[in-house]
């Protein structure tokens, strides 16, 4: 059965379960529930299933409302809860159950509402998917629910192992990810000590997960503590952690420890002390290293991003980044003719990890989005060290690489797939590592024989023609989500083709000409234009540099490109400060610093000297500008359109010669601040010297000071010697005294352990007030609800009675239309001649639908062992049973009052032959009956 059938099926009994609440409605939801929980423990069936359609988010909010309420049954919400487990699963999912169903506030408050007992069913797997769904997310400390949620996670890990200690580590290492007050909160707690032992118990867990869960609260809360400073920077410590964390990396059998390690590896690796023990940790650390790339070929789709990310955050320490660069091209490598369809598809476990990282590069985006962007960056960062690496050679691998990154040009984008802004984003990902592999002129020269000149133009013909961010149709794009928006990815592409094209324009057939004239087109502007103000600091080099190029041509569009960054400036930031800022940087630099102080104040007096210069003689050329154009509309006449085209290019013309000036003095303006800042900072270096010098003077000083105070304390020290032996006495009296003290100390835990009980039950005897206090409010509302209900039935009641009389009147008025109505006497037999023969057919089919029962109950009893489709067509015929016993009915009542009507009418009609007889008897001079008088002859 499909799922999404399955979903609408649990609707519609949720429906009649809220309009209902009997048993036979709840025992229906719980069937279909059922169903719909196998269905979606397969996970081919999850694949059907988009966060954004209707019937996703109708699926969602109905179980959502289900264990929302209270006064549900702990069976049903278990099977809710058992089935958002299963849709849990898919991420996206995850997210859309997080951030728009908020269901972490939905099941801290079933465990809070179910008393937190971890021997229940129903608390262990809200723990679970509470954990499922707050992993990647950060929870605010302000939602109501945390604080009570910590203190609840905290007794239960505090408390002896149960069934639930596992799922309250997991949810609890996720609240104390990059969250400070979170973890202040739990510093602050009386337990703190006691939580801190119990999680260290946990590190020799047989459980890797547990064992994960448990290190990685402690590092969240520990790692900047004077105990981290024991357990974590002790060398032996040390390397026990990193032993630990890559061991439930690399044989961890579950997905869920594998991406703890790799978060928590991650973590460790942002603390600088930390990066450089692991540098020390020279041990073990290639075979480890071999194991975790060997992990490429033997992960799933959805672990693999994860490992590529912590293999993406090894390449900041260096020697962990020439360990795996070493180790990943150090095999033999096939090329891809004679790995076929190989690359189209996951790669097999016993692949080497070069193969299989190109084997996940390969995957298009739809399959594995994130997997092929973190694997198309990895192999970049790894060809990076090999260009920095004199002893690798840097056609490893090439055979195998290159013809994937070729076809991954080729590929056609479609402008109205979803996932259009992922294939922008891979096509990104190809291109940067084609610019580091064309560093090597032999491979420059192998991708300039591999590609075409065509390849380029269908690739940024699609972008100039389909591309609406960078063009003028804001319109038609505030319709579109964040996650749809390509048209910044497109951008990238763009720039990033241009860049690749100038670097082998001279050895590609047609590429070059091919390259100037883009350079020269007026639909690459926008693209340029926001190369210039991208956050990017590659993509605006790389605007700056076909800017370049492009201003040494005769028709590039320089005054359109001018104003078009001046439009992206006013509509992004002030483009003022972007300016001076990058002046900065660039004014600033290590050969700057190094020269004499001389040297640097005479030149930047020198360039002040030349910056008024070129202002006086931009002021001087603003103002014969303004002269040429009053000499121009004084002196010449407008006799025809041509003299005003003429006028109108040449202020064109000058009005962007205008605009160049603004920016020159712009960028005046920056340097001279740039300069001020070079001449602080001279100042501050020799300040700096001056105090070092000072300083130095004052060591010896001090040296000469120490080495007096030496002598004097080594005549101390015979005295101290003599004190010794007098205050090894005075010691075995206060050990004696520090015994009675522990023993003093060892009650006073006990006493907090009792006062800290209390303290408990007091909170939940507060909690219970505050509850009954809520529903003391919320009958006193129902008591208002119901008050106003019953006015409001009064008030129906009076204007029922109005209508009654209005339909007394009229029931008179029917009265008197019935005499009219005896023409139609005829057509009304007719009528209840077929409304009889309908009757008697349904008569009929009544009869064969209880012969169809009988049959049924006859195969129920002789197919037991297929009940559940049995019980499903039984349910449809007593539905259809159902139907026609009401429309029967329904019949029924409609033939009744036709007889009834028929019988009025068949008197009638008995009065008026009598009538018509009484008549032709007197017409035709019979004897009249007694009573009458004879007819007048």
């Amino acid at each position: 059965m499909e799922i999404s059938s399955c979903i609408k099926a649990v609707g519609i009994a949720a429906n009649q379960f809220k309009n209902n609440r009997s048993s036979s409605n709840m025992g229906y939801l719980l069937h279909q529930l059922e169903i719909l929980q196998t269905v979606s423990a397969r996970s081919e069936s999850m694949k059907a299933l988009h966060p954004k359609e209707m019937v996703t988010l109708e699926c969602l909010s109905c179980l959502t409302d289900i264990i929302s309420n209270v006064n549900n049954k702990s069976g049903l919400v278990l099977q809710c809860l058992h089935i958002l487990t299963n849709l849990a699963k898919d991420r996206e999912l995850c997210r859309m159950m997080k951030e728009g169903f908020s269901l972490d506030h939905v099941l801290a408050s079933i465990i809070k509402t179910c008393g937190g007992s971890p021997d229940e069913q129903l608390t262990l797997v809200c723990l679970q998917l509470l954990q499922r769904v707050t992993y990647g997310h950060r929870i605010s400390f302000h939602e109501s629910f945390v604080d009570d949620l910590i203190k609840y996670l905290v007794k239960q890990i505090s408390s002896p192992p149960s069934p639930v200690t596992k799922s309250c580590l997991g949810v609890l290492a996720n609240l104390c990810q990059d969250n400070f007050p979170i973890q202040a909160r739990i510093k602050s707690m009386d337990n703190v000590q006691r939580l801190y032992k119990t999680v260290c118990q946990f590190f020799g867990d047989e459980d890797m997960t547990t064992a994960i869960f448990a290190l990685s609260v402690f590092t969240s809360l520990a790692l900047t503590e004077e105990l981290g400073d024991k357990v974590f920077f002790d060398s032996q410590n040390t390397k026990q952690v990193l032993q630990l964390v890559f061991n439930v990396l690399i044989n961890g059998e579950e997905q869920t420890a594998r991406s703890y390690a790799a978060d928590l590896l991650q973590e460790m690796l942002r603390n600088s002390r930390l990066q450089q023990a692991v540098e020390e940790y020279q041990q073990n650390l290639p075979k480890l290293i071999e194991d975790t790339l060997m992990l490429i070929s033997s992960s799933s789709v959805h672990s693999v991003a994860k490992i590529f990310e912590l293999l993406i955050s090894f390449c900041a320490l260096g020697s962990l980044r020439s360990c795996m660069c070493q180790i990943l091209f150090s095999g033999s490598v096939p090329p891809a003719s004679e790995l076929g369809e190989a690359l189209s598809k996951p790669p097999r476990p016993d692949c080497p990890p070069l193969v299989a990282t190109v084997c996940w590069a390969a995957l298009p985006s739809a399959t594995a989005c994130k997997a092929s962007l973190a694997a198309m960056e990895f192999l970049k960062e790894m060809y990076e060290e090999v260009l920095c690496r004199e002893d690798q050679d840097m056609q490893s691998g090439m055979s195998l690489v290159l013809p994937v990154l070729v076809g991954t040009l080729r590929d056609p984008l479609d402008p109205d797939s979803p996932n259009i802004k992922n294939s922008c984003g891979r096509l990104s990902g190809t291109l940067r590592l084609l610019l580091v592999l064309c560093s090597e002129d032999e491979i420059k020269l192998g991708i300039a024989e591999s590609v075409k000149a065509q390849d380029f133009a269908s690739l940024l013909q699609f972008q100039l023609t389909s591309n609406k961010t960078v063009q003028r149709q804001s319109a038609s794009l505030k319709s579109v989500s964040p996650d749809q928006d390509w048209g910044l990815a497109g951008v990238e592409v763009v720039l990033l083709s241009m860049q690749l094209m100038s670097k082998i324009r001279r050895y590609v057939d047609g590429l070059e000409q091919y390259f100037f004239q883009l350079l020269q087109d007026k639909e690459m502007v926008p693209f340029l234009a926001r190369g210039w103000t991208s956050k990017d600091r590659d993509l605006v080099q790389i605007a700056l540099q076909l800017t370049c190029k492009g201003a040494a041509l005769d028709n590039f569009p320089d005054v359109i490109l001018g104003d078009a960054v001046a439009a992206t400036n006013a509509s992004a930031a002030p483009k003022a400060s972007t300016l001076s800022e990058s002046a900065m940087d660039i004014s600033v630099t290590p050969s700057r610093q190094s020269s004499m102080g001389e040297d640097k104040e005479n030149l930047s007096v020198h360039r002040r000297a030349m910056g008024d210069l070129s202002l006086q003689s931009m002021q001087t050329a603003d103002d014969s500008i303004q002269s040429l154009i009053e000499k121009m509309h004084s002196s010449i006449e407008l006799r025809d359109l041509k003299t005003a085209d003429i006028i109108e290019i040449y202020e064109h013309r000058l009005q962007s010669h205008q605009t160049k000036e603004d920016h020159l003095q712009d960028l005046l303006e920056a340097k001279s601040m740039a300069l001020t800042q070079a001449d602080r900072l001279i100042a501050q270096y020799r300040s700096r010297q001056a105090r070092h010098g000072a300083e130095a003077h004052k060591m010896r000083c001090l040296y000469q000071e120490a080495e007096r105070k030496n002598e004097g304390l080594l005549q101390e020290m015979n005295e101290i010697k003599l004190d010794k032996d007098r205050l090894k006495n005075e010691y075995d009296l206060l050990k004696h005294e520090k015994n009675q003290l522990e023993l003093k100390a060892l009650e006073l835990e006990e006493l907090k352990g009792a006062h800290a009980d209390l303290c408990d039950k007091c909170e939940e005897m507060e909690s219970c007030l505050t509850r009954q206090q809520q529903e003391l409010k919320t009958t006193l509302e129902m008591h208002e609800i119901l008050q106003k209900h019953y006015e409001s039935l009064k008030h129906q009641h009076d204007i029922a009675s109005e209508q009654l009389k209005k339909l007394e009147d009229e029931r008179k008025l029917l009265a008197r239309t019935l005499k009219e109505k005896e023409a139609k006497l005829l057509e009304t037999s007719k009528a209840l001649q077929t409304l009889t023969e309908k009757h008697s057919r349904v008569v009929k089919d009544r009869e064969e639908l209880e012969q169809e029962k009988d049959a049924l109950e006859k195969c129920v009893d002789k197919l037991r062992a297929d009940i559940s489709l049995l019980e499903q067509t039984k349910k449809e015929m007593q539905q259809r049973m159902k139907s026609l016993e009401k429309l029967n009915q329904e019949q029924e009542e409609g033939l009744q009052s036709y007889n009834s009507k028929i019988q009025n009418l068949e008197v009638e009609v008995s009065k008026h032959a009598q009538i018509a007889q009484l008549i032709h008897s007197l017409s035709s001079g019979q004897n009249a009956p007694p009573g009458t008088l004879p007819a007048a002859k």
